[in-house]
């Protein structure tokens, strides 16, 4: 029902919001690439439609009912992630970024659903996960060994020692789920490695030319594959400061030290290094589209303040992201919003959004 109130609102609020901050920086002779004319349906994977009967959504069944995504005027699917994973976070902890997961079926599978999308026009988009791997990842495993060029792949960073000689993390960082310490000790290693997310997440690291090497490598590989574009997961996490400095108390009342929100994330959020490497996908995506004459998309996701949303989609002479998600929709109307609420969420993306740059409205999640 709240979509159904959104889409209304939308269409009643453009009535109120002037030309300039729909069409900005552009004139009549602009005419819209793909991207920014077509609606983009994400597909949850695991549960869209089961074509074997194991109780789990699977690509074979996507492919029986691609023509029920051309009858809705879909211009562009987003598959859930599809790598290969131990599933402790739904696909979000990849083990081989290379590798579809058998829970969903095989390459050859998807290949067969690429094409079928492809047929009809559609285009497809994988969601994909740059902050972390699981700790099954081979990648970690070596890099717990110390094996080159592995052992810097990760964030790791020795403990603090205390007066009483028992050991505690760097720093106060905090893990993204409440769980306390965003750090976890690896007896092997003895060494302390972050993961912002949950434990079995560790985050990669970007201060590591291997790594950057490495991502760049497996967005070839799935372009090559035929997919168009890419949905990248919580960019927002990619950097930490260097020197791990402690993050401030947010004061906030009625929660935990332990809790994510319990600190102001200045130091784990929106590092200046972040808005750099998503220029460097887009300069990667960008080469690749011109030699195949045709836009490989990429949009980003980062809940964070407008300012630095804004941030991803870089300039006219060195862009970001195509767009980062606009969730102040989804966000901020209620069945109680009306017109002018609506116009106004407008207005904020809007006025906020740099020149010659396109918006977008998430409206479901």
């Amino acid at each position: 029902m709240l979509k159904i109130i959104i889409f209304v609102l939308l269409f009643v609020a453009n009535t109120f919001v002037s030309s300039e901050y729909i069409f900005k920086g552009f004139d009549d002779r602009f005419k819209p690439d793909w991207w920014q004319s077509e609606i983009i349906y994400q597909i949850y994977v695991r549960s869209f439609k089961d074509s074997n009967g194991d109780g789990v959504g699977d690509f074979n069944g996507i492919t029986e009912k691609v023509d029920y995504f051309k009858s809705i005027n879909v211009g562009a699917v987003w598959l859930s992630p599809i790598f290969q994973s131990p599933q402790d976070d739904f696909g979000y902890d990849v083990s081989n970024f290379k590798m579809v997961d058998p829970l969903f079926g095989t390459m050859a599978d998807f290949d067969r659903l690429r094409d079928a999308f492809h047929e009809r026009g559609i285009k497809v988009i994988l969601d994909f996960v740059p902050n972390h791997t699981s700790d099954e990842n081979p990648w970690f495993l070596k890099s717990v060994e110390r094996k080159e060029p592995y052992t810097n792949y990760y964030v790791w960073k020795d403990p603090i020692i205390n007066e009483n000689g028992t050991r505690s993390p760097p720093n106060n960082w905090l893990g993204v789920f409440n769980t306390g310490s965003a750090w976890e000790w690896n007896e092997k290693r003895q060494q302390y490695y972050f993961h912002a997310f949950q434990k079995k997440q560790p985050d990669l690291n970007y201060r590591c030319p291997m790594v950057v090497e490495e991502i760049k490598n497996i967005i070839l590989f799935w372009l090559g594959r035929g997919i168009d574009g890419f949905r990248f997961d919580a960019v927002n996490y990619l950097y930490e400061r260097e020197d791990l400095a402690d993050e401030g108390k947010s004061y906030k009342v009625g929660i935990l030290d332990t809790d994510y929100d319990s600190l102001v994330h200045n130091y784990t959020l929106d590092q200046p290094e972040t808005y750099e490497m998503v220029r460097v996908w887009r300069e990667l995506l960008d080469d690749y589209s011109s030699s195949e004459k045709k836009t490989n998309f990429f949009m980003v996701e980062c809940y964070s303040p407008i300012n630095n949303t804004m941030l991803y989609y870089g300039n006219k002479t060195s862009p970001g992201a195509h767009f980062p998600f606009n969730f102040l929709l989804i966000n901020s109307i209620n069945q109680q919003s009306d017109a002018y609420d609506v116009r106004d969420m407008i207005k904020t993306w809007m006025l906020n959004m740099p020149e010659k740059m396109w918006p977008n409205w998430v409206v479901g999640i």
